[in-house]
């Protein structure tokens, strides 16, 4: 269920002619349900799903990884792109597709899936999308694409998040990092272009890959620490060769280890798990809000 998040249908008035307006608060969208106050463990009425990239051509741990994540049985799975290590690779896209049959992927595109013949026969995106899942809005950007303002990509992003209603979580995803502590360390480009827009428009989590590793930043707003800012997470362990991860302001953990995030998320709580090879839970990261109002205004007049 994904609720509109206002009704407006009013009409104009003049003279004595009133209108009354109802506010109605509506609390139940499907699975993304508030949680009990008693809450403990895990988060109640969430949706569960994963997040992991640059599974690359490491075929067995790749497997290993989506054997472990199919314990939790996600809904859908994030992937931060670079799905195989060359991308006129047929044999290594068919790889990809049996040790991934049983997920729902949401993509986005690694500089390995160039040429992208393979990635949009297989996929049937666009080359940057956003899609709604109860209460999480959720953008794939093409990092490989132009991002600078005034450019289609930035236009349509800006558009997209800007009429995404305040209730619904806010993640992006993309192949380069803003942030990262890894071996290709930071991407200034995707940040000086891309950080600006999701810190005007609030977003909440951004999910890249292409440092084969993890981290998971503060929350950064502005270029510094803010419990109000963007949370980045590098996750790029899905099976390629690991690169070694250090550490920079920014950095709340980083570790250098084949590994997925499991996401569970409700109304008020969105807590990500990252959880290595072998099924070792090695950090925790939680984000609670205030229960959203969500109103519907429906109005009265007088004839």
């Amino acid at each position: 269920m994904n609720p509109t998040a206002s009704y407006n249908n009013g009409k104009n008035f003049s003279g004595n002619k009133f209108c009354i307006v109802f506010l109605l608060l509506i609390i139940t969208f499907g699975g993304c349900t508030y949680p009990s106050d008693n809450f403990t463990g895990n988060v109640t009425g969430a949706i569960t799903f994963a997040i992991y990239g640059d599974s690359r051509d490491n075929f067995e741990i790749h497997r290993q990884i989506v054997m472990k994540m199919q314990e939790y049985h996600p809904l859908f799975v994030i992937h931060t792109g670079d799905f195989v290590n060359s991308g006129d690779s047929i044999y290594e896209w068919r790889k990809f597709e049996e040790i991934t049959q049983a997920l729902k992927i949401y993509p986005t595109v690694g500089n390995h899936d160039y040429p992208l013949e393979n990635y949009f026969k297989i996929f049937g995106v666009p080359s940057y999308y956003s899609l709604d899942y109860e209460c999480i809005h959720m953008v794939s950007i093409n990092a490989f694409e132009n991002l600078s303002p005034g450019s289609p990509q930035y236009r349509w992003l800006e558009e997209d998040l800007n009429t995404t209603p305040q209730w619904k979580w806010k993640i992006v995803f993309l192949h380069l990092p803003p942030y990262s502590s890894g071996k290709h360390g930071s991407n200034i480009w995707v940040r000086e272009n891309l950080v600006p827009l999701l810190e005007k428009y609030a977003v909440d989590f951004v999910f890249s890959g292409h440092d084969h590793g993890y981290e998971r930043s503060y929350p950064i707003l502005g270029g510094e620490v803010n419990e109000s800012g963007v949370v980045y997470f590098v996750s790029g362990g899905g099976g390629a060769d690991l690169y070694g991860f250090g550490s920079n302001w920014w950095t709340a953990k980083s570790k250098s280890t084949h590994h997925f995030i499991l996401g569970e998320v409700n109304l008020t709580i969105a807590r990500f798990i990252a959880i290595d090879a072998q099924g070792n839970v090695f950090d925790i990261y939680t984000k609670e809000r205030a229960k959203p109002r969500v109103l519907y205004t429906i109005p009265y007049c007088n004839d």
